[in-house]
Protein backbone atom coordinates (compact mmCIF):
# COMPACT_ATOMS: atom_id res chain seq x y z
CA UNK A 1 0.00 0.00 0.00
CA UNK A 2 2.67 2.32 0.88
CA UNK A 3 4.11 1.57 -2.48
CA UNK A 4 0.81 2.52 -4.46
CA UNK A 5 1.07 5.64 -2.15
CA UNK A 6 4.52 6.67 -3.44
CA UNK A 7 6.29 6.64 -0.52
CA UNK A 8 9.07 3.84 0.30
CA UNK A 9 8.06 1.91 3.53
CA UNK A 10 11.10 2.81 6.39
CA UNK A 11 8.73 1.37 9.32
CA UNK A 12 6.35 -1.28 9.75
CA UNK A 13 3.95 0.24 12.57
CA UNK A 14 1.88 -2.92 13.20
CA UNK A 15 4.98 -5.54 14.30
CA UNK A 16 5.42 -5.58 18.20
CA UNK A 17 5.99 -1.74 18.98
CA UNK A 18 7.45 -1.14 15.23
CA UNK A 19 10.11 -2.77 13.60
CA UNK A 20 12.26 -1.22 10.70
CA UNK A 21 10.55 -2.63 7.55
CA UNK A 22 12.99 -0.85 4.26
CA UNK A 23 15.79 -2.33 6.55
CA UNK A 24 14.92 -5.63 7.06
CA UNK A 25 16.00 -7.33 4.20
CA UNK A 26 13.53 -10.32 4.24
CA UNK A 27 11.10 -7.74 3.18
CA UNK A 28 12.56 -7.56 -0.40
CA UNK A 29 11.05 -3.94 -0.86
CA UNK A 30 13.42 -3.96 -4.47
CA UNK A 31 13.46 -7.57 -5.62
CA UNK A 32 12.46 -7.04 -9.00
CA UNK A 33 9.37 -9.64 -9.35
CA UNK A 34 7.61 -7.39 -6.30
CA UNK A 35 6.41 -4.88 -9.29
CA UNK A 36 3.34 -7.34 -9.25
CA UNK A 37 2.50 -7.19 -5.74
CA UNK A 38 2.66 -3.59 -6.32
CA UNK A 39 0.38 -3.61 -9.63
CA UNK A 40 -2.40 -5.80 -8.62
CA UNK A 41 -3.28 -6.14 -4.84
CA UNK A 42 -4.42 -8.73 -3.29
CA UNK A 43 -4.01 -12.60 -2.50
CA UNK A 44 -3.81 -13.05 -6.29
CA UNK A 45 -0.20 -11.76 -7.14
CA UNK A 46 1.29 -13.88 -4.69
CA UNK A 47 0.56 -16.49 -7.51
CA UNK A 48 1.69 -14.69 -10.49
CA UNK A 49 4.63 -13.78 -8.53
CA UNK A 50 5.43 -17.56 -7.41
CA UNK A 51 4.86 -18.70 -11.02
CA UNK A 52 7.08 -15.71 -12.70
CA UNK A 53 9.67 -16.85 -10.01
CA UNK A 54 9.97 -20.65 -11.22
CA UNK A 55 9.44 -19.59 -14.57
CA UNK A 56 12.70 -17.57 -13.92
CA UNK A 57 14.70 -20.16 -11.61
CA UNK A 58 14.04 -22.79 -14.97
CA UNK A 59 15.18 -20.42 -17.44
CA UNK A 60 18.51 -19.58 -15.00
CA UNK A 61 18.65 -23.14 -14.59
CA UNK A 62 18.40 -24.33 -18.84
CA UNK A 63 20.97 -21.42 -19.79
CA UNK A 64 23.38 -22.15 -17.35
CA UNK A 65 22.91 -26.06 -18.13
CA UNK A 66 22.96 -25.32 -21.67
CA UNK A 67 26.12 -22.69 -21.78
CA UNK A 68 28.30 -23.21 -19.05
CA UNK A 69 27.65 -27.51 -18.75
CA UNK A 70 27.33 -27.83 -22.63
CA UNK A 71 24.51 -30.33 -22.05
CA UNK A 72 21.99 -30.64 -24.77
CA UNK A 73 18.82 -29.42 -25.43
CA UNK A 74 16.78 -32.39 -23.76
CA UNK A 75 18.97 -32.57 -20.59
CA UNK A 76 19.04 -28.86 -20.41
CA UNK A 77 15.49 -28.76 -20.61
CA UNK A 78 14.25 -31.87 -18.74
CA UNK A 79 17.02 -30.39 -15.35
CA UNK A 80 15.67 -26.91 -15.99
CA UNK A 81 12.10 -28.25 -15.63
CA UNK A 82 13.11 -30.33 -12.23
CA UNK A 83 14.76 -27.09 -10.61
CA UNK A 84 11.83 -24.66 -9.61
CA UNK A 85 10.60 -28.11 -8.03
CA UNK A 86 13.27 -29.05 -5.91
CA UNK A 87 12.55 -29.19 -2.08
CA UNK A 88 14.20 -26.05 -1.07
CA UNK A 89 12.56 -23.87 -3.71
CA UNK A 90 8.90 -26.42 -3.11
CA UNK A 91 9.08 -25.78 0.96
CA UNK A 92 9.77 -22.35 1.40
CA UNK A 93 7.52 -20.96 -1.78
CA UNK A 94 5.65 -18.12 -0.59
CA UNK A 95 8.36 -16.74 1.33
CA UNK A 96 11.15 -14.66 0.30
CA UNK A 97 13.83 -17.08 1.44
CA UNK A 98 12.81 -19.02 -1.82
CA UNK A 99 13.68 -16.29 -4.35
CA UNK A 100 17.23 -15.98 -3.04
CA UNK A 101 17.71 -19.82 -3.72
CA UNK A 102 15.86 -19.66 -7.30
CA UNK A 103 18.89 -17.12 -8.79
CA UNK A 104 20.98 -20.15 -7.93
CA UNK A 105 21.84 -21.01 -11.70
CA UNK A 106 21.99 -17.52 -12.83
CA UNK A 107 24.75 -16.67 -10.31
CA UNK A 108 26.61 -19.92 -11.50
CA UNK A 109 25.86 -18.93 -15.19
CA UNK A 110 27.51 -15.81 -15.03
CA UNK A 111 30.38 -16.55 -12.60
CA UNK A 112 31.22 -19.10 -15.50
CA UNK A 113 31.11 -16.23 -17.96
CA UNK A 114 33.59 -13.92 -15.91
CA UNK A 115 36.14 -16.83 -15.99
CA UNK A 116 35.22 -17.45 -19.37
CA UNK A 117 35.49 -13.93 -20.93
CA UNK A 118 36.40 -11.43 -18.37
CA UNK A 119 36.68 -8.95 -20.96
CA UNK A 120 33.03 -8.72 -21.69
CA UNK A 121 29.45 -7.72 -20.28
CA UNK A 122 29.86 -10.81 -17.78
CA UNK A 123 31.06 -8.72 -15.07
CA UNK A 124 28.25 -6.38 -15.26
CA UNK A 125 25.74 -9.65 -15.57
CA UNK A 126 27.51 -10.70 -12.23
CA UNK A 127 26.46 -7.30 -10.73
CA UNK A 128 23.11 -7.42 -11.52
CA UNK A 129 22.60 -11.33 -10.44
CA UNK A 130 24.20 -10.53 -7.40
CA UNK A 131 22.32 -7.37 -7.32
CA UNK A 132 18.81 -9.22 -6.93
CA UNK A 133 20.01 -11.78 -4.78
CA UNK A 134 21.05 -9.30 -1.92
CA UNK A 135 17.81 -7.58 -2.90
CA UNK A 136 15.83 -10.68 -3.06
CA UNK A 137 15.34 -12.22 0.54
CA UNK A 138 17.18 -13.16 3.49
CA UNK A 139 20.98 -11.96 3.34
CA UNK A 140 21.74 -15.45 4.98
CA UNK A 141 20.56 -17.42 2.40
CA UNK A 142 22.23 -14.91 -0.19
CA UNK A 143 25.91 -15.97 1.49
CA UNK A 144 25.17 -19.29 0.94
CA UNK A 145 24.60 -18.70 -3.02
CA UNK A 146 27.95 -16.26 -2.29
CA UNK A 147 29.86 -19.44 -0.98
CA UNK A 148 28.23 -21.80 -3.75
CA UNK A 149 29.07 -19.31 -6.51
CA UNK A 150 32.73 -19.02 -5.24
CA UNK A 151 33.60 -22.37 -4.83
CA UNK A 152 31.75 -22.68 -8.49
CA UNK A 153 34.35 -19.65 -9.70
CA UNK A 154 37.17 -21.34 -8.38
CA UNK A 155 36.38 -25.17 -9.65
CA UNK A 156 35.58 -23.37 -13.03
CA UNK A 157 39.01 -21.07 -12.84
CA UNK A 158 41.22 -24.41 -11.77
CA UNK A 159 39.79 -26.04 -14.75
CA UNK A 160 39.80 -23.36 -17.46
CA UNK A 161 43.49 -22.09 -16.26
CA UNK A 162 44.80 -25.54 -14.58
CA UNK A 163 46.30 -25.32 -11.25
CA UNK A 164 49.87 -23.95 -11.90
CA UNK A 165 47.97 -21.08 -14.29
CA UNK A 166 45.92 -19.66 -11.87
CA UNK A 167 48.57 -16.91 -11.96
CA UNK A 168 48.46 -15.79 -15.30
CA UNK A 169 47.25 -12.55 -16.16
CA UNK A 170 44.09 -14.07 -17.70
CA UNK A 171 43.40 -15.81 -14.99
CA UNK A 172 43.90 -13.03 -12.32
CA UNK A 173 41.66 -10.97 -14.90
CA UNK A 174 38.56 -13.35 -14.39
CA UNK A 175 39.41 -13.04 -10.28
CA UNK A 176 39.22 -9.27 -11.22
CA UNK A 177 35.97 -9.72 -12.83
CA UNK A 178 34.57 -11.51 -10.27
CA UNK A 179 35.78 -9.46 -7.76
CA UNK A 180 34.37 -5.97 -9.40
CA UNK A 181 31.11 -8.12 -10.79
CA UNK A 182 30.49 -8.77 -6.92
CA UNK A 183 31.38 -5.52 -5.72
CA UNK A 184 29.46 -3.65 -7.76
CA UNK A 185 26.19 -5.61 -6.95
CA UNK A 186 26.65 -5.44 -3.28
CA UNK A 187 27.26 -1.77 -3.68
CA UNK A 188 23.96 -1.19 -5.50
CA UNK A 189 21.92 -3.36 -2.93
CA UNK A 190 22.89 -0.84 -0.96
CA UNK A 191 19.66 0.70 -0.18
CA UNK A 192 17.82 -2.23 0.88
CA UNK A 193 20.32 -3.26 3.68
Amino acid sequence: GEIRAGRIPLWNPYNYCGTPFLAANHTSVFYPLRVVDYLVPGPIAIAWVELLKSLLAGLGAYLFLRRAMELGFWASAFAAALWPCTGFLVLWAGFTISQVGAHLPWMFLCADGCVRRPRSLWPVAFALAALVVLVSGHASIAMHVFLATGLYALVRLADEHGLRGLATKRALGAVVALALGFGAGALLSGPQS
